[in-house]
């Protein structure tokens, strides 16, 4: 059952492994309650997993019992369950690890209570311990977010993780003493910055600087406020790179108000030339602050304009902050062009800058952008790459394409083909075609369809599956179990965009004289 692939069949399988296992017991092969049972439940787990997961949804819901009162346990159909016996029976890192990375596809409140589960059993690991402090980081507790790093420390200092947080949550706490006028505090952070030695390493010492210019403009110290700034220019080499650091750091610390950049139309024309290596690497200095750059629009269309002169001076680095920064702002024409320059050169970042693509693209082009993030997953595979690999699943799942995925050649020829389309689509330009990639791939569900933004007709049906046996007419001579079969055959029929012809021949096993599809349960 499991190696036809059919996501029915993955739950059907889950469903006889249950039995398996509930016999093993019963003739004593091995305990209720051990690692056997463990392991078996984290193998059910992996089956789900390769169910998408609307569909999961509904087989879970047409599976459960019809009567009122009735009860069959199901625990087999939902990973959350199994992964949680399987803990409880086996608590081991790995185990915990699967389950925590399932949690963490399906919302931040499950990852977050995973990680304390095994946090707490496995006080040791370093996984946890590292998502509990980022999550406590993005909701501001930088203060909880610190006492986890410094547990962190005790176990690994020199983990390349830990060694990068303490600068980072040192310096948002900093900003949010700012925000707060706790300049005692943020002073203290700031020194304690100060004393790290990757604060002398690049252009962390602008980074410093820039904080310290907040902090002393709050303070309403002119005088060292302008000392600051003077410093953040000579160590970015741009009054564009320095005032867009500001900005960003003042937005971080609710304090935007106190300095904006100017208008574009007051920069001179070298300033205007260098706005794409400006932007580019003030990017790469915030982004390891989790920041997003605050740049003026109109900062923005002049640094598009100048791209073109300069984009053989950025590495794929700068180019891959530079599209990330102009996709914050609103500008896909310059993130597109970043694209097709980091495309070019080839080499590791490819995925990247294909995910990079697939969001440039503008909404019309939906299967492009589909295509383009699948692509992306595909080359995150290849290079182990599972932030990447996280984002384009996720990407596509918000495009409506959940589950879509393509082959190692189809991701090969989506990339030579977006190679080969550096301009950005227009409506007479649209770029690359690739229907060929997708055809039979998607669900044709009126639901589905709806959510990639495809156009359904008038008259084409879509039914509630809560309301579905209502729409149909059962004979009352027919038996209840042959009237549950064809409802679940409609239903299946209709998600999958089948004709009326379609569905009889399937149900009553292909048209006369035909050859019966094999493989497929009837």
């Amino acid at each position: 059952m499991e190696e036809t692939g059919d996501p029915e069949d993955l739950a059907v399988a889950c469903g006889v492994w249950d039995d398996f296992r509930k016999h093993a017991v019963r003739e004593g092969w091995f305990a209720p309650n051990g690692a056997e049972a463990a392991t078996l439940y984290l193998h059910m787990a992996s089956v789900l997993r390769k169910i998408p997961g609307k569909l999961l949804r509904e087989i879970q819901r047409s599976a459960r019992p019809q009567k009122k009162g009735a009860y069959e346990d199901l625990h087999f159909l939902f990973p959350e369950r199994l992964y949680e016996r399987a803990c409880a029976l086996d608590p081991h890192s790995e185990a915990f690890s699967q389950w925590m990375e399932w949690a963490t596809w399906q919302s931040a409140w499950q990852g977050r209570h995973v990680a304390e589960a095994w946090h707490k059993i496995c006080p040791r690991d370093m996984e946890p311990i590292l998502y509990l402090m980022e999550a406590t980081e993005k909701s501001g507790s930088f203060h909880t977010a610190l006492i986890y790093l410094g547990k962190a420390e005790q176990i690994d200092s020199i983990h390349p993780g830990v060694r990068k947080a303490r600068w980072r949550l040192l310096g948002r706490s900093a900003m949010g003493h700012i925000q707060k006028k706790k300049l005692n505090l943020a002073d203290e952070k700031l020194a304690a910055m100060a004393a790290l030695p990757q604060a002398q390493q690049g252009d962390r010492r602008a980074l410093l600087a820039a904080v310290r210019y907040l902090a002393s403009a709050v303070r309403g110290d002119v005088a060292e406020a302008a000392e600051c700034r003077t410093e953040i220019e000579r160590l970015l080499e741009s009054r564009c790179a320095a005032a867009i650091l500001i900005a960003t750091v003042a937005a971080a610390s609710k304090r935007s108000a106190l300095d904006k950049p100017g208008p574009v139309e007051k920069l001179g024309a070298a300033d205007r030339a260098a706005l794409p290596a400006a932007i580019a690497r003030t990017g790469g200095l915030v982004e390891e602050m989790q920041l997003k750059l605050q740049i003026p629009w109109g900062w923005m269309v002049e640094a598009a304009k100048q791209f073109p002169r300069s984009r053989e001076s950025l590495d794929t680095g700068q180019l891959g902050t530079l599209s990330e920064a102009a996709l914050f702002a609103g500008h896909p024409e310059l993130a597109y062009s970043a694209s097709a320059a980091g495309l070019e050169r080839g080499g590791p970042t490819e995925g990247r800058f294909l995910l990079l693509r697939a969001r440039s693209l503008p909404e019309w082009q939906g299967e492009r952008r589909a295509a383009c993030a699948a692509a992306a997953a595909e080359f995150a595979r290849r290079e182990r790459d599972v932030e990447l690999l996280r984002e384009a699943v996720g990407w596509l799942g918000g495009l409506g394409f959940e589950g879509f995925s393509i082959t190692a050649d189809e991701g090969d020829e989506v990339l030579q083909k977006e190679k080969a389309a550096p301009a950005f689509p227009t409506g007479t330009r649209e770029g690359p075609d690739y229907r060929d990639v997708l055809t039979n791939k998607l669900c044709q569900c009126p639901d589905c369809r709806r959510a990639r933004g495809e156009a359904l007709e008038p008259d084409e049906p879509c039914f509630d599956d809560e309301d579905f046996p209502e729409a149909l007419e059962i004979p009352p001579d027919m038996p209840p179990e042959i009237a549950a079969m064809l409802i679940e055959e409609t239903r299946q029929a209709v998600r999958n965009g089948e004709s009326l012809d379609e569905f009889l021949a399937r149900v009553t096993g292909g048209p006369p004289g035909g050859k019966r599809k094999e493989g497929r349960r009837k």
